[in-house]
């Protein structure tokens, strides 16, 4: 599996969880009503042992899959879909994840986004 998510920033927000299944890093992980996605590998050992690990939560540039048949502008908001394990500007009924900070055009799928799972929690 691809990665979902890659950090690409010094700067991040992260909690501590234990997730429900083993994760690898990158990985998008939805955490009660938080999104999130996992900073290293956390293996089915350490979820059975209680272990914690962490879930970055924000982050100011991160790596993503994409919809390849989107482009992306800057500032536009960007949401996590999970059937399809990448990211897109459509809405639908997906969680916002963050907002687009390079443009992107259709073929590529890779793109850049300002990372906050929190985001849908702020929403009123």
């Amino acid at each position: 599996m691809a990665k979902e998510v890659e950090l690409l920033s010094p700067i991040y927000e992260e909690m501590r969880v234990i997730p429900g299944a083993a994760a690898v890093a990158g990985e998008v992980v939805t955490y009660g009503s938080v999104l999130g996605f996992m900073l290293i590998d956390h293996s089915a050992a350490q979820v059975a042992a209680g272990e914690s690990a962490a879930l970055i939560t924000k982050a100011a540039k991160c790596k993503v899959i994409k919809n390849t048949g989107q482009v992306w502008v800057p500032g536009e908001p960007v949401y996590w879909d999970a059937s399809n394990s990448w990211f897109t500007n459509v809405p639908g009924i997906l969680d916002l994840a963050g907002h687009v900070i390079e443009d992107v055009a259709s073929a590529p799928i890779i793109g850049y986004i300002n990372f906050d799972g929190m985001a849908e929690l702020l929403v009123t």
